[in-house]
């Protein structure tokens, strides 16, 4: 069975994750998967006349004892575009160096040494105003 780890438990770990910047064009290029999110976030830059180069965002960001993923980004995003907060979660998948899903995620040990890289899916969102 493929397990993907739900980022209530990867915001729980703190020896995984810390907060640190992502550009806008990241997090729109992650949305993309979703085309509701992108609309949703569209409108609310128009209504507030917002221009990319203005909104600010952060993402988890993965500690020093990930081998390869060190300083990497992901989920959980939070975005401050205008008056209003976005906040991005979801389920994210550890990939090894051929692709394939670590199976245990956060939870094997060896995904530390092992992911190459991540694969995020399932988004939620939730604005705050």
């Amino acid at each position: 069975m493929i397990l993907a780890i739900g980022i209530g438990a990867c915001v729980l770990s703190t020896e995984a994750w810390a907060a640190g910047s992502i550009t806008f064009g990241e997090v729109i290029g992650l949305a993309r998967q979703n085309p509701k999110l992108v609309n949703e976030i569209e409108e609310v830059m128009n209504a507030q006349k917002i221009k990319r180069a203005d909104i600010s965002c952060e993402a988890g960001r993965f500690g020093n004892h990930w081998k390869h993923l060190g300083g990497g980004r992901s989920l959980p995003i939070s975005c401050a575009i205008g008056k209003r907060n976005l906040g991005i979660d979801g389920d994210i998948e550890f990939l090894d160096a051929r692709g394939k899903v670590i199976i245990g995620g956060m939870d094997n040990p060896r995904a530390f040494g092992t992911a190459r890289n991540t694969k995020e899916k399932n988004l939620t969102w939730e604005w705050n105003d």
